[in-house]
């Protein structure tokens, strides 16, 4: 089953050349919160631990995984990946790109090594805005 609904539009101003850390769901698509798909609707790329995971949410919710001049924005951010993407990463963002960090379940920085980005975004003093979600802590009360 998909659904797709009707998001108001983005101001493309709040997302230009940001950086954002999502919460995705944790074990249910539809615990997805509104600000989420609109989000990796509507950013330029969408960092994630495994390209597969997340592709789920954007065919649950159908979102365009590719952009208006055919590229595919959805890109695989890991720690094996880790060194040559950061700057990249960061140049990108400095450029006026806007970004979207995802994880597999639950919120990045945890468990992967999203803080590394978070940080070298930070030192270039470019914007993170952290885009609350689903919380393992609650869901294991």
């Amino acid at each position: 089953m998909s659904d797709s609904l009707s998001l108001p539009v983005s101001d493309p101003s709040s997302l230009q050349g940001r950086l954002f850390v999502a919460a995705t769901p944790i074990g249910n698509l539809e615990d997805v919160t509104l600000r989420l798909l609109r989000l990796l609707r509507d950013v330029d790329v969408v960092l994630c631990e495994d390209t597969r995971v997340t592709r789920k949410v954007f065919d649950r919710y159908v979102l365009p995984v590719e952009n208006a001049t055919g590229d595919y924005r959805l890109q695989q951010f890991h720690q094996h990946s880790l060194d040559q993407e950061v700057d990249r990463i960061v140049r990108s963002i400095q450029e006026g790109r806007s970004c979207v960090l995802v994880t597999d379940a639950g919120t990045p920085c945890i468990s992967d090594p999203g803080w590394r980005l978070v940080d070298a975004v930070r030192e270039a003093n470019l914007p993170v805005e952290v885009v609350a979600g689903p919380s393992a802590v609650t869901a294991a009360l």
